[in-house]
């Protein structure tokens, strides 16, 4: 009876470590599509005032000077896309380890006490 409910124990323990596991994926997902639904909505903003920037160009020398800052502006744009999406996933993914970590610890030590409370149960077995 009593390694069934440690059984049963050791069981949610895994089935908890896997939730958590999950939820931390799904709040990482979460995380990235708010970033990206950002970064479009700051592409559609600069999009526009770029749209009224061009239409006051009246020369080639103007039209150049607003061509190098829009190809600036957009090269920085995508850099710190780029650099938020990549520290983000890797601060996921150290919570995630964190956790699986946190809890394989705690699946341990379930192992382990029922292996001792097992230990003299063979043992009166073996003598009897």
């Amino acid at each position: 009876m009593q390694a069934n409910t440690q059984f049963l124990e050791l069981y949610r323990a895994n089935l908890r470590t896997a939730t958590d596991v999950m939820k931390a994926t799904l709040q990482s997902a979460e995380r990235a599509q708010n970033q990206q639904l950002q970064a479009l909505r700051g592409a559609m903003e600069e999009t526009s005032r770029s749209a009224e920037q061009l239409a006051q160009v009246r020369s080639l020398d103007e039209l150049m000077a607003f061509q190098t800052r829009f190809a600036g502006s957009q090269w920085e744009r995508a850099v710190e896309y780029w650099t938020t999406l990549w520290r983000q996933a890797s601060d996921s993914q150290m919570a995630v380890i964190g956790q699986v970590q946190s809890q394989m610890g705690q699946m341990q030590g379930q192992v382990r006490d029922m292996a001792r409370e097992a230990a003299p149960q063979r043992q009166e077995r073996k003598s009897a």
